[in-house]
């Protein structure tokens, strides 16, 4: 049975924007105004995106994985819209791109592309 102390590196750069004007908080969001189709209020959106990084340590490979199935390292990064219509409810739409570095026979790893799109409540 093989052991060693392998070393991986991560990183993550995330930020988000309310063009409606709310602030964000680790309570959560409260729209200025709820959504609301008779009074014409549409509620709070919020702009996000983020970028990541992750490079596996060398000493992995061949022992732990397989340098022809696992990717060296990954990078990828994704934007996305929350429509927050009131203080409990929300709509999410993200998109994400994430390209490697090796991970295949021949090179590297086909890149991956991801959509979501999810309702929330009571977050």
């Amino acid at each position: 049975m093989a052991a060693a102390h392998l070393r991986h590196h991560a990183w993550q750069l995330a930020g988000s924007w309310f063009p409606t004007g709310e602030r964000t908080s680790f309570k959560g969001i409260t729209p200025r105004r709820n959504f609301d189709v008779t009074a014409k209020s549409g509620g709070a959106f919020e702009l996000t995106a983020r970028y990541g990084v992750i490079t596996i340590d060398d000493a992995a490979f061949p022992t732990y994985a397989n340098p022809a199935g696992a990717a060296r390292r990954a990078n990828a990064w994704a934007a996305g819209v929350n429509w927050h219509l009131a203080r409990d409810i929300k709509f999410v739409v993200n998109y994400e791109r994430t390209t490697f570095t090796s991970g295949a026979a021949t090179g590297n790893r086909a890149p991956e592309t991801f959509v979501v799109a999810r309702y929330q409540t009571a977050f």
